[in-house]
């Protein structure tokens, strides 16, 4: 029989022992009895010590951890924050984002946008206050041009100028209600938003896409396109514009592009441009409009590329539609240094035509540092001939006419004698 270590083994073992006491009730105490005895002690013993040695260990009882509870949390008696009346948040800058690279004295529009969370319509009592760090030649403070309520935002924009001198600037701002208090963004409406670029060299335009808008190819993807096209073709066209009116009314001083898209849903135009060789640092900047006063314009601008008759990508694509905003574009092209690109302008309806009067205002690609001299072609100088005057003797004689007295064959008349009494 095969025992087994443990709690169960030791009633056995009781039993076995209590058996050998009582033995010697049984059987007496005469010598033959005390050496059964003794067998008997011995066997039990024997029985014990194989069946700790043979038996195999019980499984260790393994107890469920005491579940653990989550102290309740003590209510406390911190105030819920009070709304404040003027407090703004930052969205994001519509233009020039941080780092910019400008060139020296380069004139430039700052835009952010920013949204009313406080609980006080501005009003255009409210200004845009420079406080501190570089001002770039801006205005101390600019009014709102309209109301701005809780929870809207606005886009804030403000003229500067580069600074002349090489290097890192930034300028802080801030908004100012009737009362002439200050306020701006974060939990505590208190932390000024900011303007931070980068001057490194002058810049200039490398390429002015309306000076070259008729070099490009213009089609509506069904057709052919001329150029410049004429106004109210509903095939589409483009034409210039001089001095290009933006949505706010405000003449912008640049000259643009009119691209009209196919009048159809999902209408469509496209100029594919030369090819030009970027360098690095090389931009592309513009500002995407509606036509003043086009009110239910409704339009998607795309720059694509194209690079040897490749894929044609896209570089960046806006939807506009007329709110009285314009934006500007700024793209960084160092991606495509080195490369002969085709850079494509393309419009297209937002759905049905309305009024989809797209402007490209000042399309240019922009490079830092002064631009080459184109070299000129100077003519050589000619030596001028000045005739001399040279006596030559001619071998030809000269005629001298001679007088020659020739008898006349008429004869002289002769007095004939009369008779005279």
């Amino acid at each position: 029989m095969r025992i087994r270590r443990g709690l169960l083994s030791l009633p056995l073992v009781f039993v076995i022992v209590g058996l050998a006491c009582n033995i010697p009730a049984a059987v007496g105490t005469t010598p033959g009895a005390a050496a059964t005895l003794n067998q008997l002690y011995t066997a039990a013993a024997l029985t014990v010590q194989a069946a700790a040695a043979s038996s195999t260990p019980l499984p260790t009882s393994t107890f469920a951890p005491f579940p653990t509870y989550p102290l309740p949390t003590l209510p406390t008696n911190t105030p819920a924050p009070v709304p404040l009346c003027d407090a703004a948040a930052f969205v994001r800058d519509v233009a020039i984002p941080d780092g910019t690279t400008l060139g020296r004295g380069e004139d430039f529009t700052k835009i952010w946008r920013l949204r009313n969370v406080g609980t006080c319509t501005w009003t255009p009592a409210y200004a845009l206050v420079f406080v501190s760090g570089d001002r770039m030649e801006a205005p101390a403070s600019l009014p709102l041009a309209g109301n701005v309520s809780p929870g809207q935002f606005v886009d804030l924009a403000v003229n500067m100028t580069a600074p002349a001198k090489d290097g890192h600037y930034r300028g802080y701002w801030k908004l100012r209600n009737p009362a002439g208090l200050l306020f701006g963004i974060g939990p505590a409406a208190q932390t000024a938003f900011w303007v931070d670029i980068n001057v490194a060299g002058p810049v200039h335009v490398a390429y002015d896409f309306v000076a070259h808008f008729c070099d490009a190819n213009w089609d509506n993807k069904e057709e052919d396109l001329p150029c410049p096209g004429s106004e109210g073709d509903d095939r589409g066209y483009v034409v210039k514009i001089n001095n290009v009116i933006l949505e706010s009314g405000r003449a912008s001083g640049q000259a643009g592009l009119l691209t009209v898209p196919r009048k159809a849903s999902n209408g469509f135009l496209r100029g594919k441009f030369p090819p030009f060789r970027v360098r690095d640092g090389d931009r592309f900047q513009a500002w995407v409009n509606c036509r003043y006063q086009a009110e239910s314009c409704n339009v998607l601008f795309r720059l694509d590329y194209q690079i040897d008759g490749g894929e044609i990508k896209t570089l960046g694509q806006w939807n506009e539609a007329y709110e009285g905003l314009y934006y500007p574009l700024d793209l960084d092209l160092s991606n495509l240094a080195g490369e002969r690109v085709k850079f494509i302008l393309v419009v297209t309806t937002n759905g049905t035509f309305r009024q989809d009067f797209a402007i490209w205002v000042a399309p240019r690609l922009i490079r830092l540092g002064v631009p080459s001299p184109t070299p000129t072609l100077t003519p050589s100088s000619t030596p001028t001939v000045t005739p001399t005057l040279t006596l030559t003797p001619s071998n030809t004689p000269t005629l001298t006419p001679t007088l020659t007295l020739t008898p006349s064959n008429t004869p002289s008349s002769t007095p004939t004698p009369t008779n005279t009494p």
